[in-house]
């Protein structure tokens, strides 16, 4: 079987890179180029013209790696990209997502140490800096390291190693994918206004009326090294004025329940002891900040010392305290203590066996030589 793949980052780029790998990737090639299989040689770079029916669709460069393996270097528009991919499948290659043509590339050659060819694959997919380093840690200093030392530990001593690195994963893996945190409160409290300065964008609209937000809006920001995605829901109130209103409410509950955090956000020209209470009410799981936003307002003067005491006080519309909220939302995502170095469990595949020695569950020795030697799985495994 030979697969292709784009193995560029989908950003618009001027170039793209559509691999091929496998036993057929020289004749696959060679149909789908024009250009003759003796011609690429490992090493070797050639210039081709793609083309189908007659009508040029690229000029390429060839990037011959080593046999069976091949790069075509192409103009990165994504209609130029998606014809060159599927004339390759024509050709008789089979398309594949980035990481899985990784793995498989990987697996071809695969030595035995599982968690340093993991870290390989999976460092070049996290969404930051850090997750990288983390990743590509586990196969020296961290994971590793510790599972060749539970070969000389008893079974209870490796337990309880591993439930601490279960404990690091669950740190590390917000690094590993995009954090959600709702922003919620009250119609009209400022959240439009505080997603716009989290965001350093105008994402969403803002207008003095009530209701202007009827659906929820999004935007991306990355707080030390960690990617997250504020999101801005409609006002909520114990008593909406619509049913417009209502299914607007049950749509931005729905979303705030299954994010990683809420912005409950007080509006000081409301009564706060109520909206408070209404947020109680909700029985809202994920972790809750609670900011007061206008803290220019002449109202918030009248609350001193009434407010809660982990109330914070920010402005959304000068920025007043707004550093403080995000290390607020730094401090609740856990990860302060966690060091690039501390083992952890970067895919499902160690996870569960790890698991399975913090719950002494089967052979310590076979679970170890499973963490360490054990095929990869081909399909995306990175936990999120």
């Amino acid at each position: 079987m030979t697969f292709a793949s784009v193995t560029t980052p989908k950003t618009g780029a001027a170039i793209s890179i559509v691999s091929l790998f496998g036993k057929d990737a020289e004749r696959i090639c060679s149909e789908t180029c024009g250009i003759p299989a003796e011609r690429l040689k490992p090493e070797s770079h050639l210039l081709a013209r793609i083309c189908e029916g007659g009508r040029e669709v690229d000029e390429v460069v060839l990037g011959c790696l080593a046999p069976g393996r091949i790069d075509i270097n192409c103009h990165g528009n994504p209609i130029i990209v998606r014809q060159i991919v599927s004339l390759l499948e024509k050709a008789g290659a089979e398309a594949a997502e980035p990481c899985e043509f990784m793995l498989r590339e990987k697996l071809a050659v695969f030595s035995g140490d599982a968690i340093s060819l993991e870290a390989e694959v999976y460092s070049c997919f996290t969404h930051s800096l850090k997750a990288c380093a983390i990743i590509k840690a586990q196969a020296e200093e961290g994971l590793k390291k510790a599972a060749v030392g539970w070969v000389k530990c008893s079974s209870r001593e490796a337990a309880s190693e591993a439930e601490n690195i279960l404990h690091n994963s669950q740190a590390a893996r917000k690094y590993f994918r995009k954090q959600r945190i709702a922003i919620a409160g009250v119609p009209n409290c400022g959240k439009s206004t505080l997603l716009n300065r989290l965001a350093g964008d105008q994402a969403a609209i803002v207008s003095d009326v009530q209701g202007t937000t009827r659906d929820w809006v999004s935007a991306g920001a990355r707080l030390a090294d960690m990617q997250i995605e504020f999101i801005d829901t409609a006002g909520l109130c114990a008593e909406p004025r619509c049913e417009i209103d209502a299914e607007s409410q049950r749509r931005s509950l729905k979303i705030a329940r299954s994010c990683d955090g809420i912005i409950w956000l007080l509006d000081p020209a409301q009564d706060i002891q109520a909206q408070l209470e209404y947020r109680k009410e909700l029985g809202l799981t994920s972790p809750v900040i609670t900011a007061i936003n206008k803290a220019d307002m002449p109202e918030l003067e009248a609350l001193e010392g009434r407010l809660p005491a982990e109330v914070i006080k920010i402005s959304a519309q000068n920025g007043f305290n707004i550093d403080k909220l995000c290390d607020k939302l730094l401090q609740t995502a856990g990860t302060e203590d966690l060091t690039v170095t501390d083992a952890v469990c970067f895919t499902y595949r160690q996870l569960e066996i790890t698991e399975k020695i913090a719950a002494q569950e089967g052979s310590l020795k076979e679970n170890i030589q499973q963490l360490i030697t054990a095929r990869p799985k081909l399909t995306f495994d990175l936990i999120s």
